[in-house]
C-alpha cells in the first residue's frame, strides 16, 4: 500500500503501534487492546478502530514482518556461503545465492497462472524469468570450468617446480608469468 492509513491506530506513536500489532498476532482480545490503550492515555479507541486496524494495518504490519523474515534468512545464507567457502570469490557466492533466490521464485510459480498468461499472449514475466536463470546456469558452468583450469595448471606448474633441480627454470618462470597474466 503506498497511501500512509489516517485511522486512531494508524495515528498512535510507532512504539503503541508496535505494541498493538504484537498483541493482535498474540490473539490478545480487542477489549484488552482497547484497555491497555486507554491506561496509556488514549481513551477515544473502540474496539471498532482496533477491527478495521486488524484489517488493514496489521495486514501491512504481517506482510512487513515476513519480508523481513525472508531477508535475514537470505542474509544468514549469504553469510553462511561466504563462512563455508573462504576460498570462494564474492562473484561465485552472488552466483550461488542468485540461483537459489531464482528457483524460489520459479518454485512459487502457479503454473495455471502462468499458462493462462501464455495463451493470452503475455508470458513475458516467465520468459525473462527463464533467461535468468538459463543465464545464472550458463555463468555457473562457466565458472567451474575456470576452476577446473586454474586447478589444472596448479597441478601442471607443481609438477614442473618439482622436478627442478634447486630451482626455477627460465622457461618455468616465463610460464608461471604468462598464467599469472591469465589470472
Amino acid at each position: 500500500m503506498n497511501e500512509r492509513r489516517k485511522g486512531k491506530i494508524a495515528r498512535l506513536p510507532k512504539e503503541l503501534r508496535e505494541e498493538v500489532n504484537q498483541m493482535l498476532e498474540d490473539g490478545v482480545t480487542y477489549p484488552k487492546i482497547v484497555e491497555h490503550l486507554s491506561s496509556q492515555g488514549h481513551k477515544d479507541i473502540q474496539e471498532k478502530n482496533i477491527s478495521r486496524w486488524y484489517q488493514g494495518g496489521f495486514q501491512d504490519w504481517l506482510k512487513d514482518q515476513k519480508q523481513m523474515e525472508v531477508m535475514k534468512v537470505e542474509a544468514e545464507f549469504a553469510q553462511s556461503v561466504m563462512a563455508q567457502n573462504p576460498e570462494c570469490p564474492v562473484q561465485e557466492a552472488g552466483i550461488k545465492i542468485l540461483g537459489t533466490q531464482l528457483f524460489g521464485m520459479l518454485s512459487k510459480f502457479d503454473l495455471a497462472r502462468v499458462r493462462a498468461e501464455m495463451e493470452e499472449g503475455d508470458p513475458k514475466t516467465y520468459m525473462e524469468l527463464l533467461k535468468a536463470f538459463v543465464l545464472v546456469n550458463r555463468r555457473s558452468l562457466e565458472l567451474e570450468k575456470f576452476k577446473a583450469k586454474v586447478e589444472k595448471q596448479r597441478e601442471t606448474l607443481e609438477q614442473e617446480l618439482s622436478r627442478g633441480e634447486g630451482g626455477i627454470r627460465p622457461e618455468t618462470l616465463r610460464r608461471i608469468e604468462k598464467e599469472l597474466r591469465l589470472l
